[in-house]
């Protein structure tokens, strides 16, 4: 039972990585995606959403959610760059 049990966690851990939920920042509904790199973090939002708001108007928590939306759906995102196994970036580069 305990192996089982320990199966099913590993498994659930696994896909937790690899399934994320994302936010669309114009009509605010939830659409389920796989993610083209593994990251804990299973909620995607863009605080700025449709507003013509830049970076400096946000609180901290706000940027670090402003930057994984970006690092993931910007321009040039990761999901635009295919598929990887590095894990993703967890934390803004000191310069923005």
């Amino acid at each position: 039972m305990i192996k089982i049990i320990s199966a099913i966690a590993i498994i659930l851990t696994t896909m937790s990585l690899w399934i994320g939920v994302l936010e669309d920042p114009e009509f605010f509904t939830y659409a389920p995606f796989i993610k083209a790199r593994p990251c804990p973090k299973i909620i995607f939002h863009s605080p700025i959403g449709m507003q013509d708001l830049n970076d400096g108007n946000l609180t901290e928590e706000e940027r670090y959610e402003e930057f994984m939306f970006k690092q993931y759906f910007g321009v040039n995102g990761i999901q635009e760059n295919g598929f990887g196994l590095s894990l993703c970036q967890l934390s803004p580069p000191v310069n923005e």
